[in-house]
């Protein structure tokens, strides 16, 4: 009888270690895709390391001194000849990420790397102290799955999307094999969305269970797409409006309004005159912006051309080239990107959902595009625009709102007993490639997901939810949300402010002022809260 009973003790605890081993099988290992901006060093002969991006603040202040006297003095007499020859530190500083003609770097640049879980890593200060960003996110994400679960795959950017997405494929196999799993899920941040389209283009949807696109450039952005055209612009408008949103309370547009005012009351002429002071800058930049530094540097970078939107692609390619098989890269590489990846992301999406892939978007928006490009007026993070970042949102011009009445000819979802319109009238996600999980959070800036609150919490329920949830599956995460910093908290969207009446005198623009900058002062110092 004893031996009876210790046999079936034996087959209690063996099923019950069984039991155990299959529960931590269950957990599937997440990999966090970093974006662009990773820091970059040369390796010299003797291997030591020197970083060449960021850019270090004595190569900022070098550039600065070298070319801020040549470039004034080139507005001032309206003649640019001479700036190209005070370019030498501008160029010294991004020339060292360089790339060949054929895609490889002329020099031996390495970055970080983290080839196991980040609990391995957690005396690098991008994760013991992540602030907010991809280290932020791999902080969120391993609180609740384990340190020993979440994967950061970090990479050289200037390599091409098609580059990397094998580089990542590489990085999941391994994964896979170090934690014995199946499967993986993804969290894709920013420049993380190219590689991850490609990477499912290229390598197939089986070796993965979620993907999570945050604030990605998966269709490219505004900015590199005109810039890499030549479509640079500049003006007084778009400055205030970028600028003005950080301040707040319309204050530098409404200092602007009275400086001009005053001006045209003495001196009608002194206005257009600086106006025609920036076209002729703008002209004349193509000089040294495109010819010394674009073409020695950012034109030559696998890594920015994979950012390029496809409806710029060839232009871009025109604009900034002679002879188009001066850059071999573009059609060993790009080509394949942007007509077989980009421009089939909704096809790639479509397919992985249909091969059991839950997937998610989440976009943020904040402010007009930084304005030194034509189209300044998207709404964008303030990197990478609104509509791109959420697959295709119809999104109003910055400064105007949406017919709420009106129907969208590009709608996905067509279902009359609900809509996808903001309340404040500027974002229509019927359009999106994934309308009912598509989530937008108003007043974060690009990779703004802060360490323990709602923004990176959103990350973390997506990429950790067991069943594939939706728009509709949690209040605390409705479609469309703004965040709180003072209260530290999503809230849910009111609806659009009145736009300002317009005010014609000085004495009204006057009394505008004081009473936004009251407001200001009592934002920033708490007075009256």
């Amino acid at each position: 009888m004893k031996k009876l009973i210790s046999v079936l003790l034996a087959v209690v605890m063996l099923f019950s270690l069984t039991s155990v081993a299959f529960a931590a099988e269950e957990i599937v290992p997440v990999v966090v895709v970093s974006g662009m901006g990773r820091p970059l060093y040369e390796v010299k002969e003797d291997g030591s390391r020197v970083q060449v991006w960021g850019p270090q603040t004595d190569s900022i202040v070098k550039a600065v001194v070298e070319l801020a006297p040549a470039l004034i003095k080139a507005i001032v007499t309206d003649d640019y000849t001479d700036l190209p020859n005070h370019t030498t530190a501008l160029t010294d500083m991004f020339g060292r990420i360089a790339h060949n003609p054929d895609g490889t770097p002329k020099y031996e640049i390495v970055t970080d790397l983290y080839p196991k879980s980040i609990g391995n890593y957690m005396d690098d200060d991008f994760f013991a102290n992540p602030g907010s960003g991809e280290g932020a996110i791999c902080r969120g994400i391993a609180d609740e799955v384990g340190y020993d679960n979440t994967y950061f795959f970090s990479y050289d950017w200037t390599n091409s999307a098609i580059t990397l997405a094998a580089q990542l494929n590489d990085y999941i196999e391994n994964v896979k094999a170090e934690k014995n799993a199946d499967k993986v899920k993804i969290v894709a941040c920013s420049m993380g969305g190219t590689i991850t389209t490609a990477y499912l283009a290229d390598y197939g949807y089986d070796s993965v269970d979620t993907v999570v696109m945050a604030s990605t450039a998966f269709l490219g952005t505004e900015i590199v797409g005109q810039l890499f055209s030549k479509k640079m612009d500049i003006s007084i408008d778009a400055v205030l409006a970028y600028f003005g949103e950080f301040i707040g309370y319309d204050f530098m547009p409404t200092l602007f309004s009275i400086i001009t005012t005053a001006i045209n009351m003495n001196n009608s002429d002194l206005i257009a005159s600086a106006d025609d002071a920036i076209d002729s800058l703008v002209r004349n930049l193509d000089v040294v912006l495109y010819s010394e530094l674009f073409m020695d540097t950012f034109v030559t970078l696998p890594g920015f051309w994979s950012l390029i939107p496809a409806a710029y692609y060839e232009e871009a390619k025109t604009a900034l080239f002679t002879d188009r098989e001066e850059y071999g890269f573009l059609e060993a590489e790009i080509d394949h990107y942007i007509y077989d990846v980009q421009s089939n992301a909704q096809k790639i999406i479509a397919e992985a959902q249909s091969a059991g892939v839950k997937y998610y978007v989440t976009a943020t928006y904040l402010c007009p595009g930084i304005p030194v490009y034509e189209n300044y007026t998207n709404y964008t993070d303030n990197l990478v625009d609104l509509n791109y970042s959420s697959g295709m949102a119809t999104v109003a011009p910055y400064g105007t709102t949406l017919d709420p009445e009106a129907v969208n000819e590009n709608a996905i979802c067509t279902d009359d007993t609900h809509n996808h319109i903001s309340a404040d009238l500027i974002i229509d996600a019927s359009s999106c490639f994934l309308p009912e999980r598509t989530w937008f959070v108003k007043g974060v800036g690009h990779m703004g997901y802060m360490y323990k609150t709602p923004m990176c919490d959103l990350v973390v329920y997506l990429v950790t939810s067991e069943e594939y949830v939706d728009i509709y599956s949690n209040p605390e995460y409705p479609q469309f949300t703004e965040y709180d910093g003072d209260e530290n908290k999503l809230v849910s969207l009111t609806g659009y402010a009145e736009e300002i009446p317009a005010r014609d005198t000085l004495a009204d623009l006057i009394k505008l002022l004081v009473k936004q900058l009251i407001s200001l002062i009592a934002k920033l110092f708490g007075i009256g809260a």
